[in-house]
């Protein structure tokens, strides 16, 4: 009988380095490839510097008021933006035009007018009338239930949260927006003002487009 020699053949040995480098080889593509994962997944310093300029950019390109005034008085409570070609004009006196017939009377007005020149300036008004919202709202249910033909609409739902009446004129070519508000014992007036003239004649036809979004703005903090 031969006897086998001790130690491991050239065959033996070639196979135990194939399977080591056939190992090796295995860990280091898995290795590689996860590395290509993670370099991808996580974008350059760049790529953020860029994404977060754009974020920015849609920020600002998103707010509705770039370019605004802030109008604000502590004294009643009265905030709101309004755009840079409006200005602002203040009476508070107390009095009322003596020509009005209606027997509502303001102790506040905050006249918005526009800055370029226009038939009628007036574009909206906030009154701080004397008279609380029930005789406000009454004095106005009497006036519009005399007019049939400009049918107006009512609503009583609660706005900036406050007791309000509103009316509106959906029947009428330019129509006409008033808010009432509730504040202790006096009644807000926010209303629309010379719509008619400015759409028609002024060539504003973004008016309502404006007023809506100064109301939108308005708040009362009283």
């Amino acid at each position: 009988m031969t006897k086998r020699s001790k130690g491991f053949s050239a065959i033996e040995l070639l196979v135990v380095l194939v399977v080591v480098l056939a190992a090796g080889f295995g860990g280091w593509y898995i290795w590689h490839k996860n590395q290509n994962k993670s370099t991808a997944k996580q974008p350059s310093s760049s790529n953020n510097i860029a994404q977060n300029s754009n974020n920015q950019q849609n920020q600002q390109q998103s707010d509705p008021y770039e370019g605004w005034k802030n109008y604000s008085n502590a004294t009643y409570g009265i905030n709101f933006k309004y755009p840079a070609d409006w200005k602002v004009e203040e009476i508070g006196d107390g009095s009322v035009d003596s020509s009005s017939t209606s027997p509502l009377t303001a102790q506040f007005v905050i006249n918005l007018k526009y800055v370029r020149d226009v038939r009628y300036p007036e574009a909206a008004s906030i009154q701080v009338l004397t008279q609380d919202i029930t005789d406000a709202a009454a004095y106005y249910d009497e006036s519009f239930g005399q007019a049939p033909s400009n049918p107006v609409t009512k609503t009583t739902n609660s706005l900036k949260g406050k007791q309000s009446v509103q009316y509106s004129f959906p029947g009428s070519d330019a129509g006409e927006k008033d808010y009432l508000f509730a504040v202790g014992n006096k009644a807000y007036l926010f209303s629309s003002a010379f719509q008619e003239t400015h759409i028609q004649i002024d060539r504003d036809t973004n008016y309502w487009t404006t007023f809506d979004k100064v109301f939108d703005s308005f708040q009362i903090t009283k």
